[in-house]
């Protein structure tokens, strides 16, 4: 089969169908439908109507009958299928569906008559003849003479009771079939039923015949009595009455109920109760409001009263200890106060009655509102609630309420009042310009009538009303309608009628002549009704037409004028007026004929305009004079010129039909003429459908662009506005439904085109605004414009609108600000509208994301808007506001500032920015500019923010091109390196005066603010080219180049002295430059001397190393040095020059210490003597010192106290210069001057005596300066605290004298004594000072560099282990003046914890990194003499390669140098440890091998290659020490087994050791379960330790008391556990040294971080650590290194973490004991534990006992029984003692004799003699050789202390010994008596002593117990007992001590050390040591603390806490005679 398709046709689908499939057409649907009507056809002829139905609905709902096709065919058909199917449906019955049927084929075909003859018979058998006579009468008229029709509308009229249209068919019948029966009959019925009709019709001929009457044959009923309705007034106005009468009316119509009465009387009555109710229901509240305010008020007074009480009886109940009251009680007790204070006043008094005296009564104010607050005058609302709620809510602004508006109603309150709408404001503004636009007619063409009343006055309206209401009450609407119309219409026709009135009587009239049906009777014109309705008719007809033509002004567009309704029923009244016209006077005329004449205009009837113009000019012709007078405001009689203006329109019709002629051919000026001619004519231009004139719409379209080409731009701005407000009313409703609709881009472009018209002509005007532009036009455009706006904020955004978003905020803009300009006051204190308007443009289109449409327009419009305003010098007071919104526009514009930098109140509107251009940039720039150009030395503050910066950068990015800056940029950094002596630049254009400052900023911002100096030399360099004479920019670059200069030396890069001389005379050429500018600022001489010193002494550091420069070079750089030196000489003395001159502001800083300084320093480089250079660094601290400067006794790093470094520098340098100047004079002393040396003593004790230096010093250092025989320890005149002498005598008197007069001798011998100026006296000097720098700042590297250098270097004083604490020493190493200054090397970092010194006029650039070059090389010399192999492996391994940055410390040349010397140095001393091992122990030698193997280790892995070299020394000592010679036959492996097996050895300890204490992963400390088969090694009696073992046991022992170690059955430590453990002890140190350097901002968490060490774990892993540590044995502790020096700081660090300090002590007490155990002797059960008696021996056979395990009991530990047993013996030991010393007291004896004797008596064993002698006298002192004390001078001592001390304290005995005479002390094993002295023991808190012999080597615990033994505890009660004795041993030796000998010790005994050694309850004693002689400077105290001299011969122990005495026995005060 062929088969035809498109070419495009898919033909997968062809092959797909294997059939065609068929579609029908419609002309085939079309057929099928004929077919199936005629089928119905005939059915309905066959009778069968079912299936004739079917046939006729199929084809009604089919889609080809729906479809509405319009063909004669289709049309046919469907009027043929409704019509058949309805007469379907009313054969089967169904008469409602058959008339809807019959009905919609009327409305396809209406001329059927039998289609309406049907349809009146379906609507008989429904009963509604209304539709039967309608479908009649359209049969009729298709065929008027349609008999059956008019039968049937005979019928139907006479029983609607239409009898004149049942007539009237009659009448059509009769005339075509006269004599019908059915006539006559009818026509007889309607005559017998209304007789008068006869006679109206005047048919008199006719006879009716006889019928009965039908309607009316019933009797009148009564009418019930309607029920009166109340009418209601709001104001007693006419207007206010006809408003209710109207709306009465109409609701009267809606309920049927006008025949009601209206009742009318009493309106006014209600009027006054509602006002009446009104007013007092408001002042009821207001007064209750005040009541409650009241009753508020009291309760909180009460309140207040009731606290005051509680508070009260509270504070007295707890003062005297009295349960408060409760509150039943205080109720009842108040209740029982009231009745007695009645009772009380009643009481006395006879019983009388009660009076209430009456108040006066206040007479009631007229307005009761005037006495109360306008606050009150709201709802009720406690105040209490009220002041809670503000209280809460005072603070949220959300809570206030807020007046809501919409977009609409906000952009009107923008507005200013003379450009209000319209509508709004039309009465009350009033333009103030003259205007081109005619006034309206009713203004100007009526100017012949008189002058007009004003309205009735209030009360006489009041009264109108008032009658009106009580004459027509109770009667109905219509009546009360027809009344109002005639007292309206009775009013003096001068009176001014109300607007609203004139609205109202038209609508009332309206309404009562739709029920009036009789007409005027123009038969009858002087009938009583006609001449009544004729005054409604008039005046209401010009009060409907005046309305209309009102509105028709205010529209001012094309529409329906009239409503239809309305314009028929005035088309009525006027045919009727004009008709009765003849019969009125001619006023009436000239009315009548105005009003149709003004009805025509309105209905476009052209030719009844023309007819009654005439008419009205006839009547002006023919009565000249006459005036009418008119009330309407809205309505005025035409006049003759309006009518003369009509007529010339009419003219002008004809020339604007040629209108488009003229357009065409471009004849502007005549089209202006004529238009104008046309539009701004009073009257209306008259214009036909037909005619060919352009509509107005066109017309003023032509005359706009007319106007435009003119120039005359005010009109055309005018005539467009009126354009747009007739175009957008067209645009904005649909002419279909009347609703609003929605614009379309067209629509849109058509408004633009408008807008853009507006904005062109004000562009063109002269001050380019609305000029002469009247208000009221201005208000239209004014509201086009927000309603367009309106429908911008409330749409959607869409890629759809291509109109302009921004032009009508800017018109709106440009309007509001030409209404606030006319206005005469001015908004001052608020934001004008115009303003607000461009904010809230802003908002809107932000958050619609639009705000930069239109490249930004709006946006770019309101920065050129607000720039002015906040660019003015008096800023108005809503500048805050206008610049963050101006803000927000430049941040959406351009982003700026970034995202990331803005501020919080810039939101982010995620548009997309707009590319900055110059123009823009530039204005921008001139906002953001600062108003004062910041000098270079202000404050960063003053600078341009980061912001402004970073846009300046993007300005800089558009300047343009023809500045020329890179050719601009080049030449000026050829003139600032002086290659070019001028600066010329050609070509180039120069930037604005404006922008003049722009670089400058920008490099001001770079160096101030930023660490890019190549940015800020780049911009100032750049300025230069622009402002060549500018100072700031000069010095400024100075400052940065000079900056850039220190950066350089500081960054231990490789500098080339070629490059950098080219950087140096850039640097002179800027300071000279600037200073030549500005001869008086001191800072920028100071700042240029800086640099010439700096750079002087980088060319010294290069000529120093400058093996590989030519001499070219060199002799450039060694002139330019000389130079420098002289130039900075200079400049210092041109700033004090200045200083001198103009003195220092307060501002300043005074700098002059650092001028001194500086030219100190230089006297002393340039060889000057040295006290010149001395002087000048004492006048620099003079300065300081003036300025407030201290020195504390320890300087903190990161916060030193102000000008402590500077002092503190001076100090350094007075000595250092010093030391460096005497060490070449130490070995030729001679060479020196004495008066050199002289001046050098004398300036160091005055820096070192210099108050600053002094009072915070470490010791008194007058010391250092005399030789005083005693010394003064307190300084009372110093201390400004004054002591009342109580023993004021002649003898102390003299006493005074005495001792100031050996003062005096003491200074004038030693001011004499010329030895003091020895060389090694002022190197002595010198040194100390330099110690005080580091005591005072441990961080000094140069001090503490200078010191080790001297004790490295001096032939006299070198001390090797001097340096190697100077230099190694840990932060917590003691018996050191301060940490090492390596003390916190690292392996990887050997200048770690060596910091610059934070002043940057002290740490020169590039002074640091030469200072650890020298520092390192003497760190390579001492490790390489001590010798210290990882150290120095160390060294060279880290100086092997280059390191990061922020790691260079030292020249990256002296960095290969020293690493090359450590190297070196590491190789020669391996070489001479292996040549020294010949001389060796083997075990000396394997520790030297195992040395180096370590050092091979560390090379292996970290120095590939160098590892070799090592290895065969390796060898070489394995050689020697295994008797090898041939080191090549010894491989590798062996060597590496050998070292391996000798470290594990070290490392394991004990080889039988079969548990360890293994360090946990987490830190903590894990002990595993020891073997009970090891061993212990524990102290025998003899103190010699033996190892047992614990299972062999003497019987006879076992229960014998053992001391027990915790320790003992603990084996050492692995050495993997060890490693851990010292780990960890490194990071406790460390964390302890941070916290002793008081680091601020640093909390213990971050140290413990920085420490590496987690702090929150800390508190378990110490606790772990301690219970390790107690388990251990002394062996293992010994080789961790603990000593009570580490457990102290573990203690600390453990007390610092969190650890409860009870449990701390008692770790480490635990600890203590076994690191220093004190044995206890064994003793037998069967003997007593009594102290043993003088003289007794214990047998040697006790020495070898076999102890054995104690038993412990269950609840008792070892520990504790220990302490048990040593209390109880030196409980025994102390009543022997006590009860001895109170049998001395009470015999009153004091024998005479020894000390040994003296404790012999007391029952005290006599220690051995002390092993710290006492110090021995001067040998000058007067004392030294006197005999001794004789026993007469004893005894006189004796007699006098009695006499004096009768009554001594409570526990005290007095005793008097004698003692040997001075000498070198002896140590012996013997006491007095001969027997060997007893050891003391320590354990735990107790001590005890022992008869066992003494070994001949003596224990050192035991040795510094004997020692301590002659120390005594100062106890509260004895220190004022001492002070006394010391006070009386003055008088007493006036005769005899001071003769015959001298007091050397006074010192106080506790009965503990006469009965046993206790150090827990020893501690914080105080020695009294000395006499006329010097004190001795002590080395060290108990457990190593130091013993130091106070200067006043007492050595002092450093005090620990006192434990308390556990009894009261009696003390012993002993006084030592020599």
């Amino acid at each position: 089969m062929l088969r035809i398709c498109a070419l495009n046709e898919s033909g997968s689908s062809l092959d797909s169908d294997g059939e065609t499939h068929h579609v029908e057409t419609k002309e085939a649907q079309e057929a099928n439908l004929l077919n199936l009507y005629t089928a119905a056809l005939k059915s309905i002829a066959a009778g069968n109507i079912r299936v004739a139905k079917a046939n006729l609905s199929e084809i009604i709902s089919s889609p080809v009958f729906q479809d509405g096709k319009e063909d004669a065919l289709a049309c046919s058909l469907r009027y043929n299928v409704h019509k058949n199917l309805g007469e379907c449906l009313l054969q089967e019955g169904n008469i409602q569906e058959a008339q809807d049927e019959l009905l919609t084929a009327a409305e396809m075909d209406g001329g059927d008559i039998t289609l309406w003859f049907k349809i009146a018979g379906t609507a008989v058998k429904l009963n509604n003849l209304y539709m039967c006579r309608s479908a009649l009468e359209q049969g009729l008229k298709c065929n008027p003479n349609h008999w059956p029709s008019i039968e049937n509308l005979i019928t139907v009229t006479f029983k609607l009771g239409d009898f004149l249209a049942c007539l009237g068919y009659c009448h059509l019948a009769e005339e075509r079939e006269p004599g019908s029966g059915k006539v006559i009959l009818f026509k007889s019925k309607v005559y017998k039923e209304m007789p008068f009709l006869q006679d109206v019709y005047d048919d008199k001929d006719f006879v009716p015949i006889p019928t009965e009457i039908e309607t009316f044959r019933s009797e009148i009923k009564t009418e019930p009595v309607r029920e009166p309705i109340e009418f209601n007034l709001e104001e007693l106005t006419l207007e206010s009455l006809a408003e209710n009468i109207f709306y009465l009316n109409e609701r009267c119509d809606e309920k049927g109920t006008c025949l009601n009465p209206i009742e009318t009387a009493c309106a006014v009555d209600r009027l006054d109760e509602y006002k009446k109710n009104e007013e007092e229901s408001r002042l009821k509240v207001s007064l209750q409001n005040l009541v409650d305010e009241i009753i508020d008020i009291i309760e909180e007074e009460e309140e207040v009263q009731a606290f005051i009480e509680d508070l009260l009886d509270e504070l007295l109940c707890n003062m005297f200890g009295v349960e408060p009251k409760t509150i039943p009680e205080k109720i009842s007790g108040q209740i029982i106060n009231e009745i007695l204070e009645t009772v009380m006043e009643s009481k006395g008094t006879k019983k009388k009655s009660v009076v209430i005296e009456a108040k006066p009564r206040v007479q009631r104010k007229p307005n009761p509102f005037d006495e109360i607050p306008d606050e009150l005058i709201e709802k009720r609302r406690s105040s209490r609630k009220s002041r809670l709620m503000e209280s809460i809510n005072c603070s949220d602004a959300s809570n206030d309420q807020i007046n809501i508006q919409t977009p609409r109603e906000l952009l009107k309150s923008f507005l200013p009042p003379n450009l209000k709408l319209a509508k709004e404001s039309k009465s009350v503004v009033k333009s103030t310009r003259s205007s081109n636009s005619a006034e309206p007619a009713s203004k100007s063409l009526f100017t012949d009538e008189k002058v007009k009343n004003k309205w009735f006055s209030p009360e006489q309206e009041a009264q109108e009303v008032n009658k009106f209401l009580q004459d027509n009450s109770g009667k109905p609407i219509w009546h009360l309608m027809r009344s109002f119309l005639d007292l309206l219409f009775r009013l003096d026709a001068r009176l001014v009628w109300p607007q609203g009135l004139v609205k109202f009587y038209g609508k009332i009239y309206e309404s009562w002549r739709s029920h009036l049906g009789t007409p005027l009777s123009v038969e009858n014109p002087e009938e009583k009704l006609t001449q009544e309705f004729l005054r409604y008719y008039i005046l209401g007809c010009e009060c409907i037409v005046g309305c209309l033509l009102e509105d028709e002004e205010d529209e001012d567009e094309e529409r329906e004028r009239i409503p239809p309704h309305l314009s028929a029923r005035l088309h009525e009244d006027l045919e009727e007026l004009y008709y009765i016209l003849p019969a009125l006077p001619v006023d009436l005329h000239l009315r009548i004929h105005s009003l149709r004449f003004y009805y025509f205009f309105l209905v476009n009837n052209e030719n009844e305009i023309l007819y009654e113009s005439a008419e009205l000019t006839r009547i002006f012709d023919e009565n000249p004079g006459m005036v009418i007078c008119n009330s309407l405001p809205q309505y005025q009689i035409a006049s003759r010129k309006y009518l003369e203006e009509y007529s010339g329109g009419i003219n002008r019709n004809k020339e604007l039909e040629e209108l488009n002629q003229y357009y065409e051919t471009k004849r502007y000026s005549e089209i202006v003429t004529l238009l104008l001619g046309t539009l701004e004519s009073t009257c209306f231009t008259p214009s036909k459908e037909t005619s060919r004139v352009p509509d107005k719409e066109t017309q003023i379209d032509i005359l706009v662009e007319s106007l435009f080409h003119e120039g005359m731009y005010v009109k055309c701005l005018k005539w467009t506005t009126i354009a747009l407000s007739s175009t957008w009313c067209h645009l904005i409703v649909d002419e279909e439904s009347e609703e609003e609709r929605k614009l379309t881009p067209e629509d849109w472009t058509i408004v633009e085109s408008y807008l853009k018209t507006i904005e062109c002509c004000i562009s063109n005007t002269a001050d380019q605004s609305f000029e002469d532009f009247s208000f009221d036009t201005a208000s239209k455009l004014a509201m086009i414009l927000i309603q367009i706006l309106t429908i911008q904020i409330e749409d959607t955004p869409s890629s759809e609108q291509s109109y302009d978003l921004t032009l009508p905020w800017i018109l709106l803009y440009k309007l509001i600000v030409w209404g606030e300009e006319c206005l005469e006051e001015k908004i001052r204190f608020t934001m004008p509208g115009s303003l607000n308007l461009l904010c809230s443009a802003h908002d809107y289109l932000g958050q619609k994301s639009c705000c930069t449409s239109n490249n930004g327009r709006l946006l770019t419009y309101i920065v050129d808007i607000f720039i002015p305003l906040l660019s003015g010098e008096v800023l108005p007071v809503y500048s805050e506001q206008i610049k963050s919104n101006l803000e927000q526009a430049i941040y959406c514009l351009f982003a700026h500032p970034s995202k990331k930098t803005r501020v919080k109140h810039l939101a982010d509107h995620n548009v997309s920015q707009i590319g900055l251009t110059w123009q823009p940039a530039r204005k921008l720039y001139n906002y953001m500019k600062p108003e004062k150009v910041p000098e270079h030395d202000d404050v960063k503050l003053l600078s341009v923010s980061a912001d402004t910066d970073s846009f300046m950068k993007r300005l800089v990015a558009v300047l343009p091109s023809a500045l020329g800056l890179d050719q601009r940029k080049q030449a000026a950094k050829q003139y600032v390196q002086g290659k070019k002596k001028k600066l010329k630049i050609k070509n180039v254009e120069k930037l604005s005066k404006d922008l003049k400052d722009l670089f400058y900023l920008l490099a001001d911002y770079a160096f101030k603010n930023t660490n890019d100096l190549d940015k800020a030399i780049e911009y100032y360099t750049l300025d230069i080219s622009f402002n060549p004479k500018r100072y700031d920019t000069w010095a400024a670059l100075a400052l940065a180049q000079a900056s850039k200069m220190d950066q350089r030396l500081n960054s231990c890069k490789k500098l080339i002295p070629g490059k950098m001389l080219e950087f140096i005379n850039a640097v002179e050429t800027c300071f000279k430059k600037c200073l030549t500018l500005n001869e008086e600022n001191s800072n920028l001489w100071i700042e240029y001397g800086n640099f010439s010193y700096n750079v002087h002494s980088y060319i010294s550091r290069t000529l120093n190393n400058s093996e590989e420069m030519n001499m070219e070079l060199f002799d450039k750089l060694e002139a330019k040095k000389d130079e420098l030196l002289k130039t900075a000489l200079k400049n210092y003395n041109k700033t004090l020059e200045i200083f001198e001159a103009d003195g220092i502001d307060e501002n300043d800083v005074d700098e002059r210490w650092l001028i001194h300084y500086m030219i100190g320093k230089i006297n002393e480089k340039s060889n000057s003597p040295i006290t010149k250079s001395l002087r000048c660094y004492i006048t620099s601290m003079e300065c300081l010192e003036r300025n407030g400067s201290i020195l504390p006794k320890k300087v903190n790093y990161n916060s030193p106290q102000p000008l402590s470094l500077e002092t503190m520098e001076i100090y350094y340098r007075v000595h250092a210069s010093i030391l460096k100047y005497l060490v070449p004079f130490e070995n030729k002393e001679s060479g020196l001057d004495v008066r050199t040396r002289l001046d050098l003593y004398d300036i160091m004790r005055t820096v070192q005596l210099n108050k600053v230096y002094s009072t915070n010093a470490q010791e008194s250092k007058l010391g250092r300066f005399s030789r005083k025989r005693k010394k003064v320890t307190i300084n009372l005149e110093e201390s400004g605290n004054k002591v009342e002498r109580v023993d004021e005598t002649a003898t102390t008197v003299m006493r005074d004298v005495l001792e100031v007069m050996d003062n005096l001798i003491d200074d004038v011998e030693y001011t004499n004594d010329e030895t003091k100026c020895e060389v090694s006296k002022l190197i002595s000097l010198a040194l100390m000072g330099l110690e005080d720098v580091a005591f005072h700042f441990f961080h000094h590297f140069k001090a503490l560099y200078r010191l080790a250098h001297y004790y490295f270097f001096s032939t006299k004083h070198k001390n090797l282990g001097r340096v190697q604490k100077l230099l190694l020493a840990a932060a917590t190493e003691r018996n050191v003046l301060c940490p090492g200054l390596f003390f916190g090397r690292k392996p990887n970092q050997i200048f770690n914890d060596i910091w610059r010194i934070p002043i940057s006029e002290i740490d020169r650039p590039g002074s640091f990194a030469s200072h650890c070059s020298k520092i390192l090389t003497l760190l390579l010399d001492v490790l390489r003499s001590l010798p210290d192999l990882n150290t120095l492996t160390d060294i060279a391994l880290q100086l092997r390669k280059p390191p990061t940055e922020e790691n260079k410390f030292v020249h990256e040349n002296d960095r290969l140098e020293v690493g090359t010397m450590a190297n070196t140095y590491l190789i020669n001393t391996i070489k001479q440890i292996v040549t020294k091992a010949v001389t060796e122990t083997e075990t000396r030698r394997i520790s030297s091998l195992l040395d180096i193997y370590r050092v091979y280790q560390k090379l292996v892995k970290q120095w590939p290659g160098k590892d070799k070299e090592v290895l065969s020394f390796v060898k070489e000592l394995y050689g020697k020490i295994k008797g090898r010679s041939e080191k090549d036959k010894i491989s590798n492996d062996e060597v590496f087994k050998f070292c391996n097996q000798e470290m594990g050895k070290q490392r394991s300890g004990s080889k039988n050791a079969t548990s360890s204490t293994v360090w946990s992963s987490s830190g903590g400390v894990q002990a595993n379960k020891p073997n009970p088969a090891s061993t212990s090694t524990i102290p025998t009696t003899g103190f010699q330790p033996r190892t047992y073992n614990s299972k062999q046991s003497t019987p006879s022992l076992q229960s014998s008391t053992q001391p027990s170690n915790p320790s003992s059955n603990l084996p050492s430590l692995t050495p993997e556990s060890q490693k851990h453990f010292t780990e960890y002890l490194d990071k406790i140190s460390r964390f302890q040294e941070m916290v002793l350097m008081n680091i601020p901002n640093m909390s213990l968490n971050h140290i413990a971080s920085l420490s590496d060490l987690k702090f929150e774990d800390q508190p378990r892993n110490v606790n772990s650590l301690f219970q390790a540590l107690q388990k251990m044995s002394q062996s293992d502790l010994k080789s961790l290194n603990i000593d009570t020096t580490k457990l102290n700081l573990i203690a600390r660090f453990a007390t610092s973490i969190g650890l409860i300090q009870s449990a701390v002590n008692c770790y480490v007490s635990r600890i203590k004991s076994i690191i220093n155990p004190v044995p206890v002797p064994v003793v037998q059960k069967t003997k007593p534990i009594l102290q043993p008696t003088p003289g007794s021996s214990t047998s040697p056979a006790m020495n070898k006992v076999n102890l054995v395990k104690p038993q412990f009991k269950p609840k008792m530990t070892e520990a504790q029984r220990n302490l048990k047993n040593l209390q109880m013996l030196l409980k025994q030991q102390e009543n022997n003692a006590v009860s001895a010393a109170k049998n001395i007291l009470a015999s009153n004896s004091v024998t005479i004799t020894n000390a040994a004797s003296i404790k012999s008596q007391a029952g005290m064993s006599v220690p051995a003699a002390k092993s710290t002698p006492l110090p021995v006298p001067r040998t000058s002192s007067p004392v030294a050789n006197k005999p001794p004390v004789s026993q007469s001078t004893i005894g006189a001592i004796s007699s006098n202390i009695s006499e004096k001390f009768k009554n001594l304290p409570s526990g005290i005995t007095l005793t008097v010994e004698r003692k040997e005479s001075p000498g070198p002390p002896e140590h012996s094993n013997t006491t007095s008596s001969g027997s060997p002295p007893r050891p003391v023991y320590q354990t735990g808190k107790t001590m005890m002593k022992s008869n066992s012999p003494v070994p001949r080597v003596p224990d050192p615990t035991i040795q510094r117990a004997q020692n301590y033994t002659k120390k005594t505890t100062q106890k509260s009660k004895l220190a004022q007992f001492r002070n006394q004795v010391q006070k009386s041993l003055i008088p007493g030796a006036q005769g005899t001590v001071r003769a015959s000998g001298t007091v050397t010790q006074v010192r106080t005994m506790p009965q503990q050390a006469r009965g046993g050694f206790n150090p827990q309850q020893s501690r914080g004693g105080k020695m009294v040591q000395g006499g006329r002689g010097g004190g001795v400077q002590g080395k060290s105290g108990l457990y190593g603390q130091p013993v130091r001299n106070n200067g006043s011969g007492v050595r002092v122990t450093p005090p620990v806490k006192p434990a308390p005495k556990p009894s009261s026995e009696p003390d012993i005060i002993c006084i030592d005679i020599d």
